[in-house]
């Protein structure tokens, strides 16, 4: 492309061409760029170009330059075409042309796809990179001598029971072939067919010419939690993962989003962004993402097309594809899962609201104990707290959402109900069964055993596991340290191989039901240390102590309702102004 500037004395100002680029991209056309750059700062006041193809191959991005050109009140003139961009009516004829352009590159771009595709299917398409241990030659690729005793190594190293990371600070260590190693590395050198001598081509492909679809990376950058140290590998921050593991903690503990908001924010803790105050939308982020647990989901959104370049959610309209231990971990997988088993239950709990939200639901209100247990008994809908005031007197009351939202249309005697009474009828309640404080300790416990059985299919402990798999390790040594060791006990390796695969598999399955016994009692010593912290009744109304005992209180009547406790035992219970707390 030849640029003029049109004065009294016609000057050219320069010559751009990107030769060897392609023009479906102007990313990659440092010319190109160089170019809207002059005419940005005034340098030029007309294009000469030789064909639209040779101008752009992307029938967007060539519009939109010359609408960004016009607008500076620069005309290009397509020589070949005799297009002037100064005509108004040049527009849809440039388009037009530019298309054609877009459409040759395709075609070419197919036929060369087609081409490599024929060669995979005859055998004779040569790789045009050599992996870590190979040299490319003419006839394809050979071993590199200096570089096989690393790979071998890293095998080695995998059967005996190291992981990618330590393998990797192994090499590093050992500065191994004068390189940085990581764990991506590793881990891409050990699920490598060609180092047993096989290859399998076309793993990856586009979908289409245009657009061209982006390599997919994750930004730790700002993550929350995390930071690239210098070899470009995400890592734990130890200060913002305490964070992290906080609200996790918190919401599993059955605070809301805004009490942990208050609880982050009261100890100083600064958010994503380094400031003092926490949004709720950060924190419902963090218990959202599944990269706390070490995993990564790609492609959860997508650009729509080409031309608005719109980013929008993947709701099903693409494939998702799951990343497993990606990288380190804030969170267990376990604790992140019984995360979103919570926010799903809460989600189901809350109370229909036509006044709240468009869609039905309300928010999560755990500040009241009773805003997540207390039920109607005729339509099962939950209660929600309102204050009526009348004559300058607030009066605090339970009422059926249902109710409060349609009237009688669904729910046609559900009581209102005041709080103090009601409150007063849960710990009459409650206070009723202390007497038999110890059975229900012991239907707990009982439920604990229940729920933490030995594991079916374990025939060995852990103990157990570990000894034979130093036993395994032990004997694999001893065999590596042999002459020809791999070529003579090929079939040895692969045996230990498995049976190391299979009972760290067996430990890992016991290691989880351990951590999930943990859980269960930890409950139980919550409950029990509730009860046992009790007066031998309840004096106050007390909203921890009824979420570890009450299950639901289900409100059958206006003088009457049914209390569940985590235990089973139901109670029958009289709601009215004349009930008192039994001491």
């Amino acid at each position: 492309m030849a640029l003029y500037r049109i004065t009294p004395s016609t000057a050219k100002v320069s010559i751009y061409a990107d030769e060897g680029i392609t023009g479906t991209s102007a990313k990659k056309r440092k010319d190109f760029q160089r170019l809207l750059a002059d005419c940005r700062n005034g340098r030029i006041d007309k294009v000469l170009v030789k064909s639209i193809s040779r101008f752009a191959r992307n029938t967007t991005e060539c519009l939109e330059a010359v609408r960004e050109l016009k607008s500076l009140g620069i005309s290009i003139f397509f020589e070949e075409h005799n297009i002037d961009t100064k005509m108004v009516s040049s527009e849809m004829l440039t388009a037009v042309i530019a298309s054609c352009a877009q459409a040759e590159s395709e075609s070419i771009s197919r036929n060369m796809r087609w081409s490599v595709q024929k060669r995979m299917e005859s055998g004779t398409f040569n790789t045009c990179r050599a992996a870590t241990g190979f040299r490319l030659g003419e006839d394809g690729l050979r071993i590199a001598p200096e570089e096989a005793p690393v790979i071998y190594g890293i095998f080695a190293d995998y059967l005996q029971g190291k992981n990618s990371r330590e393998i990797a600070e192994r090499l590093n260590a050992e500065n191994a072939l004068g390189r940085i190693w990581n764990r991506k590395l590793v881990d891409y050198i050990l699920t490598n067919e060609r180092y047993a001598g096989n290859a399998i081509l076309q793993k990856k492909y586009r979908t289409e010419t245009f657009p061209r679809i982006k390599k997919a990376s994750v930004n730790f950058k700002k993550l929350y939690g995390y930071y690239l140290d210098d070899g470009g590998n995400p890592q734990v921050n130890s200060d913002q993962a305490e964070a992290v593991r906080s609200i996790y903690d918190q919401y599993l503990q059955g605070a809301s989003l805004r009490m942990i908001k208050l609880s982050l924010e009261g100890k100083a803790v600064p958010n994503p962004t380094g400031g003092a105050k926490w949004d709720i939308s950060q924190i419902r982020s963090i218990l959202g993402n599944e990269k706390y647990c070490g995993d990564v989901l790609m492609q959860k959104t997508f650009t729509q097309d080409c031309i608005n370049k719109k980013v929008i959610k993947n709701t099903g309209q693409l494939p998702m594809y799951l990343i497993q231990n990606n990288h380190p971990a804030i969170v267990s997988r376990e604790i992140y899962r019984a995360v979103q088993a919570e926010k799903t239950r809460r989600s189901a709990s809350a109370s229909p609201s036509k006044k709240t939200s468009s869609t039905g639901r309300s928010c999560y209100a755990s500040k009241f104990a009773l805003s997540e247990r207390l039920v109607c008994g005729e339509c099962g809908t939950l209660y929600r707290r309102c204050t009526w005031k009348r004559n300058g007197k607030a009066r605090v009351v339970w009422r059926c959402v249902s109710r409060l939202d349609y009237g009688t249309k669904y729910c046609h005697q559900s009581p209102t109900m005041d709080e103090e009474p009601l409150q007063q009828a849960i710990m009459a309640a409650i206070n009723s069964v202390m007497d038999s404080k110890g059975a229900i300790c012991s239907q707990i416990t009982e439920a604990a055993v229940e729920e933490t059985g030995i594991l079916p299919d374990s025939a060995m402990t852990l103990g157990e596991i570990n000894r034979r798999l130093e036993e395994l390790e032990t004997e694999f040594n001893i065999l590596l340290q042999q002459p020809d060791s791999a070529a003579k006990n090929a079939e040895r390796f692969g045996s230990i191989a498995n049976e190391m695969a299979s009972l760290k598999e067996q430990r890992e399955k016991i290691s989880a039901r351990l951590r999930k016994d943990q859980a269960v009692q930890s409950h139980v010593h919550t409950m029990e240390a509730a009860l046992d912290g009790m007066s031998h009744h309840m004096q106050q109304w007390d909203e921890e102590m009824i979420r570890q005992l009450v299950h639901t209180v289900k409100v059958t009547s206006a003088d009457h309702i049914k209390v569940f406790l985590y235990d089973g035992t139901e109670i029958d219970q009289t709601v009215g102004r004349g009930n008192s707390i039994i001491d």
